[in-house]
């Protein structure tokens, strides 16, 4: 049954050519279930689509004479493909073991998670096939290094095989990137207001900023990755 549910949205950038992005269902990070995600046709970019549903009465949107029952607002943002692409790759590890594999063995097999065994066949077809999207993007057999072991087994074919003190190595560099961001931008710092206020010293804030860099960067993990992550950064 096609999809013709219409919402309104707000870019990343001023001039977005929203044409240019195609909706795709890919397995959610955190939980493995299936959700909306964009591919951006024009740069092979994937961004994700976040809801934000205001307080109080429920409301509509009415625009050009369109009216739009749903009074919520999405946010559509750039996502590292990263972060989709772990739990996949760990999912590909299970089934076959710790094997090097292609990438068109690795997306095909590893995209079926048992988290999605809510979804009826059609959404886990629609979802197995909007996975191809993320072998399009740019780059992401150069960015697959931060979480892969790779070899060369004949001229421009690359076999690939998780590696999981790389991939915790990429998400302690997360980590260490929000942290200084924490200060310049006033709505992360209004969520831990109170816990500064407490802190005596700088290093007590960054304990405080690094804190809550690990617990923004949770709802991208599943949960073994989120504990695996608290263990390495001790």
């Amino acid at each position: 049954m096609a999809n013709n549910t219409k919402f309104v949205a707000v870019t990343h950038a001023k001039h977005h050519d929203l044409q240019a992005l195609t909706p795709v269902h890919l397995p959610c990070p955190q939980t493995g279930r299936s959700a909306l995600y964009f591919h951006d046709d024009d740069d092979q970019s994937i961004y994700e689509a976040q809801k934000v549903t205001g307080v109080g009465r429920k409301t509509s949107w009415l625009i050009d004479e369109m009216l739009y029952k749903d009074g919520s607002i999405r946010h559509i943002t750039h996502v590292d493909p990263l972060f989709i692409t772990l739990p996949i790759l760990e999912n590909a590890r299970k089934q076959s073991g710790d094997k090097f594999r292609t990438l068109d063995d690795i997306f095909s097999s590893g995209s079926n998670n048992n988290n999605n065994n809510d979804n009826d066949d059609s959404d886990n077809d629609n979802e197995n096939n909007s996975i191809t999207y993320l072998l399009r993007l740019k780059g992401l057999q150069q960015q697959l290094l931060h979480l892969c072991d790779t070899k060369e087994i004949a001229t421009d074919m690359h076999v690939y095989r998780l590696n999981d003190e790389k991939a915790l190595a990429w998400l302690q560099k997360k980590v260490d990137q929000l942290v200084p961001k924490f200060a310049s931008i006033p709505l992360l710092q209004s969520t831990i207001a109170e816990e500064l206020e407490k802190a005596a010293t700088d290093k007590e804030n960054q304990d405080i900023y690094r804190q809550e860099a690990v617990y923004l960067l949770s709802k991208y993990l599943s949960e073994s990755w989120f504990k695996s992550l608290l263990k390495h950064l001790e």
